[in-house]
């Protein structure tokens, strides 16, 4: 069985909160119809209206964000409470440098 998880890797908590405040606007544009918006940057968009967090809070709060040992933490519980035979992580950010750190942090 394949499973797959949203992940947004940094070298702390703190700055992968920061890079992965967005997926809920670009998960938003989505869910509202309107199509996937380029992914916007967490410096210069303001917080989700309690609506739009509404119609995409069950996708923000299952992302894995955080440093790279808590997040290969709940990765590898990820697999082994659903006994997936592999994981599919994508990672979405504003910055093409920021995926290609998250991908480095998770190998």
């Amino acid at each position: 069985m394949v499973v797959s998880a949203d992940a947004v890797v940094a070298d702390d908590d703190a700055t992968a909160r920061e890079l992965a405040s967005t997926y809920g606007h670009w998960t938003h544009s989505i869910r509202s119809g309107h199509g996937a918006i380029p992914y916007p940057d967490p410096e210069t968009t303001p917080p989700l209206t309690d609506e739009e967090r509404a119609l995409v809070d069950d996708r923000i709060v299952t992302q894995f964000v955080g440093a790279p040992s808590s997040v290969a933490e709940r990765l590898d519980t990820l697999r082994r409470v659903t006994d997936a035979d592999e994981l599919v992580v994508t990672s979405v950010t504003h910055g093409h440098e920021d995926v290609r750190r998250d991908r480095c942090c998770c190998r």
